[in-house]
């Protein structure tokens, strides 16, 4: 276990490698976990719990062992916090800010309450679950939304490619929201809404 109170930085690209079996490492971050250069990624195979503030300033922040966030993650222009594997929770009232971009990369995401900020947050691969209200961009390259309860984009979603919406699901869109790409799969009772434009 690695408890971080203070403030703990990285700015090169380097990888938490799960070597040794067993549990993978638990990083417990109440204070700042900050990525602050390196232009490519920098691997974490852990699980991630973050009540602090996780900064990812440049390049690529991937996080493979799951994990949850009560508190901000702030993602500079041009940068990303990737969850590449795993079972990620966001809670109610954690922060989704800055000009970067939230990457659901193969985990299970699940929102568990209504998040705050304006960060984008994209779906390429994997599950999108929960019941759960984000402020930004909703941006939809892959994955699938499924599950019971009712998922609102509040900054409207961007379709490129296909996705699935299925399982007595409901995506409610406001904002602006565009379809440029891909099919759409759906079934098993799934609902869009859209108040948007």
């Amino acid at each position: 276990i690695l408890n971080n109170s203070g403030t703990f930085t990285t700015s090169f690209n380097g990888t938490v490698y799960h070597y040794y079996g067993g549990t993978k490492l638990t990083i417990n971050n109440s204070g700042t976990f900050a990525k602050t250069d390196g232009t490519s990624t920098t691997n974490l195979d852990a699980i991630f719990n973050n009540s602090g503030t996780i900064s990812v300033q440049k390049g690529i922040l991937a996080i493979a062992g799951g994990g949850s966030s009560s508190g901000t993650i702030d993602v500079s222009a041009n940068a990303i916090l990737a969850l590449t594997a795993g079972d990620y929770t966001f809670a109610s009232g954690s922060v989704l800010d800055g000009a970067g971009m939230i990457q659901i990369a193969g985990a299970t995401a699940t929102l568990s309450g209504a998040t705050t900020g304006t960060g984008t947050f994209s779906l390429s691969s994997g599950f999108l679950i929960g019941t759960g209200a984000l402020n930004g961009l909703l941006k939809l390259s892959g994955g699938e939304i499924s599950g019971t309860g009712t998922i609102t984009a509040n900054g409207g979603a961007d379709i490129t490619n296909n996705v699935s919406l299925y399982g007595n699901r409901t995506l409610s869109l406001a904002g602006n929201s565009n379809w440029t790409g891909g099919t759409i799969y759906t079934g098993a009772g799934a609902i869009l809404n859209n108040a948007g434009t």
